[in-house]
């Protein structure tokens, strides 16, 4: 799997090209996704998604597959000073 819960992540590919490159935070694994594994991801601008129903303006949470994010990663952070440099 590429992401992990916690997760902010970027979109690499979806069935609609305005959704490429939004920025989702990964909240937990979805239980079903077309036999492919997912993830259920909050997001901070409205996205458009696919449901039964059609095609829909998605608000707070969207179902993406795992092959279709990529984590942001950053340099660890450290709470305490595991070095300490003499002078």
């Amino acid at each position: 799997m590429n992401c992990k819960p916690g997760d902010l992540a970027y979109i690499v590919s979806s069935l609609f090209s305005e959704n490429v490159g939004k920025v989702v935070k990964v909240i937990e694994p979805a239980t079903s996704w077309n036999g492919n594994e997912g993830w259920i991801c909050e997001i901070c601008t409205p996205l458009k998604a696919l449901n039964p129903e059609g095609i829909i303006q998605a608000e707070k949470i969207i179902h993406c597959r795992d092959s279709s994010l990529r984590p942001i990663s950053g340099v660890p952070v450290h709470d305490e000073q595991t070095n300490e440099v003499t002078a």
